[in-house]
């Protein structure tokens, strides 16, 4: 069995998702298994170890942030460290080498971004497999001073074949032959075939009414809330799952809020069921973030995204892309959520025609392409 190391990071919940289903599809074959980068290998630079004198390491405070929805201290974040990162590599190859002299990987997979250029050096003077997996449709922060050359043992597997992503990677002048479409991270049960009726009776769900899905995220947000409150107003009789992630304070507060008759709830907890609970949904209203974007695209399910407040850097391609291929709206004023959703819950034939042009849409599956790529970055130490 080879062994397969793959970087990771509890930022948001999209990293460990993703490296998760990785393991879960390579189990069989490799030994994989995840480390988080920032937390495990170089917390000496982390500078919020520093500054909070280990209260606090970077991706608490990165979700900390994101609870709130300061995107700005979020973008400044990922700015400082796109700048900082080619000044102080030589700190984190002399963190990463002895690292992965003890490992002794026959791969490394990354799905975090900023530090991939570090990562690809190391990998080089190495002499080991590196392969990028990005958990974003924007890559640019995945490629960023990646620089890589022409007998690199290095690959990038993009997330869909639209003309706008391949773009970025062009940009990035990764070459063409360490580039292709594997499809999106996710786990599996969002490539498994669904019973509705069967998943609507386990979560005591009504089958006369339509469902709104409600999720900002693995660590939840303090903006369910105010949706909750906003719809609630609305006139139109529907059910409500609010996905709390593990923000699990909101729950009390979200139960106190008084509800019409014809305006019904299921409060759900940190799951790992994301896949079943957007099958059994009409509409998704989520936060812009790649991976529960992704989500709702494998699921064809028409999207809401939340841009209530300043988007993060790479998910502004993400709304720009559900707007290009019609796959859903963006909200930009939270006063405007009760119109928009007794719009799309007025007339079905819009949500069926944004449903046609999701189904439409080619994606890759990717429990099937990831094993061919990893086998074909393994067959370059033969």
């Amino acid at each position: 069995m080879a062994k397969v190391l793959i970087f990771t990071s509890h930022g948001g919940g999209g990293h460990i998702s993703a490296s998760n289903a990785i393991i879960e599809y390579l189990k069989d074959e490799h030994q994989a298994y995840s480390v988080a980068l920032f937390r495990d290998v170089l917390p000496p630079m982390d500078p919020f170890r520093i500054m909070t004198f280990n209260t606090m390491d970077c991706e608490e405070a990165y979700n900390f942030f994101l609870r709130r929805k300061w995107s700005r201290a979020i973008n400044l974040l990922c700015l400082s460290g796109l700048w900082s990162i080619p000044f102080v590599k030589w700190k984190v190859k002399k963190l990463l080498i002895p690292f992965l002299q003890k490992e002794n990987p026959d791969l490394i997979i990354s799905v975090i971004p900023i530090v991939n250029g570090v990562l690809n050096e190391v990998a080089r003077s190495m002499n080991i497999p590196f392969l990028i997996i990005p958990t974003d449709l924007d890559t640019s922060t995945f490629i960023h001073n990646v620089h890589p050359k022409t007998n690199d043992k290095f690959f990038v597997g993009l997330p869909f074949n639209d003309p706008a992503i391949w773009k970025i990677a062009d940009k990035a002048c990764v070459y063409k032959n360490q580039i292709d479409v594997s499809g999106f991270p996710l786990r599996p049960s969002f490539f498994e075939p669904k019973n509705i009726e069967a998943l609507k009776e386990e979560f005591h769900l009504p089958k006369n009414k339509p469902i709104i899905f409600l999720l900002m995220g693995a660590v939840g947000s303090e903006a369910l809330y105010r949706y909750v409150q906003e719809l609630k107003e609305i006139k139109t009789p529907f059910h409500l799952i609010v996905c709390l992630g593990r923000n699990e304070e909101l729950r009390m507060r979200i139960n106190e809020i008084p509800l019409p008759p014809h305006v019904t709830l299921s409060l759900i907890g940190f799951t790992e069921r994301i896949a079943d609970l957007m099958a059994v949904s009409d509409l998704c209203i989520t936060k812009a973030g790649s991976v529960s974007v992704a989500e709702s695209i494998y699921m064809n399910k028409p999207t809401l995204l939340d841009c209530t407040a300043k988007s993060l850097m790479w998910e502004d391609f993400n709304i720009h892309f559900i707007r290009e291929h019609k796959f859903g709206l963006s909200l930009c004023k939270l006063k405007n959520l009760k119109s928009v959703v007794s719009d799309f819950l007025a007339h079905p034939s819009k949500a069926k025609e944004i449903e046609k042009n999701l189904a439409n849409f080619p994606k890759q599956n990717f429990s099937r392409t990831i094993t061919d790529v990893v086998n074909k970055m393994l067959s370059f130490n033969k």
